[in-house]
């Protein structure tokens, strides 16, 4: 008798460790929400860090531009798409372009003029630079982040109070 009694426990004991088909389905959907919830964040940290990468590029343009300032008392001009009008190594400057070299008359003001992080993967996106006098200028670039804090410093501080999610540059 007792070793059918141990033969039973045995079976149940099995049975009972598997998990039912609710059971499974409620943990799939909680790992699926916590999923979607993560997918989610992961999206933003790269809009925030693409983000941080056109703060950086335009603040390395401006040092750019200001060695340049230094080298001819003006900054460049740009023409009607935004470009920086500064290259070349006649007397007339010419349009750098952008991904390419900052380059006048032999001096490297920086090796690749950078463009926006989302023109690797797609269409090409740049900065726009504007000439403002030979002692003022801005650039431009569109954050995605709609809530950074900077985009309402930045526009304060250039006057150019255009809303939206322009981040600007200027000389100082």
């Amino acid at each position: 008798m007792k070793r059918k009694l141990s033969a039973i426990s045995y079976q149940l004991s099995a049975y009972q460790s598997a998990f039912t088909l609710i059971e499974l389905l409620v943990v799939i959907s909680i790992i699926g929400m916590l999923s979607a919830l993560l997918m989610a964040n992961i999206a933003g940290f790269r809009e925030r860090a693409r983000d941080a990468r056109r703060k950086s590029d335009l603040r390395e343009i401006k040092e750019a531009l200001r060695i340049y300032h230094n080298d001819y008392d003006t900054y460049p001009t740009n023409d009607s798409g935004g470009s920086v009008v500064g290259c070349g190594d006649g007397d007339t400057a010419t349009a750098c372009i952008w991904t390419g070299e900052f380059l006048r008359k032999g001096v490297t003001y920086m090796k690749i003029l950078p463009a926006d992080p989302l023109s690797q993967g797609g269409g090409p996106l740049y900065y726009t630079y504007a000439f403002i006098d030979k002692d003022n200028f801005y650039l431009q670039a569109v954050l995605e982040n709609k809530s950074d804090a900077d985009i309402a410093k930045s526009q304060s501080l250039c006057s150019q109070n255009t809303g939206g999610t322009n981040y600007y540059v200027c000389a100082d």
